[in-house]
């Protein structure tokens, strides 16, 4: 490095700054990033979380849990205590009173054995139509969006 005139040495420090910015964003959505709503239903005597993850390079990857646990959920979380929606499509959800979570998906979830309150939680099956739908109508219906 001791050969290069100063212009070439700032062209070269500027560019390792770059490369090490870009090799840290890149491992922090290769880990992936997560989000968790806690939602407080009365008729469960737990309290339940949305759950979100992203991973990848391009952020396309999308697990989705609703758990009794806060914690970030796993690529590949237990279903058999846990609602688990892979999804890379809008995801809505909203509380009926203080009594049901709806959850609107493309896909649907199975219903875990071993998740109390699971009587409490009603999923609605949506078309990209709706889905479109609910975006435009989003606050009057009560709707809320997991982006």
């Amino acid at each position: 490095m001791s050969n290069l005139k100063p212009a070439g040495k700032v062209f070269f420090a500027i560019l390792l700054v770059s490369v090490l910015f870009v090799a840290k964003k890149c491992n922090d959505v290769l880990d992936g990033n997560s989000w968790s709503k806690r939602i407080e239903l009365s008729t469960c005597s737990e309290p339940i979380y949305l759950n979100k993850m992203v991973w990848g390079i391009t952020t396309t990857n999308q697990r989705i849990t609703i758990s009794h646990s806060g914690s970030s959920p796993s690529i590949h979380p237990d279903t058999t205590s846990n609602y688990s929606f892979r999804e890379d499509m809008p995801f809505y959800y909203r509380i009926e009173g203080d009594t049901l979570l709806v959850i609107y998906t493309p896909i649907l979830s199975s219903v875990p054995p071993e998740f109390e309150c699971s009587d409490y939680i009603q999923q609605v099956k949506i078309t990209m139509q709706t889905s479109a739908k609910l975006f435009r109508e989003l606050e009057s219906l009560g709707v809320t969006e997991i982006e």
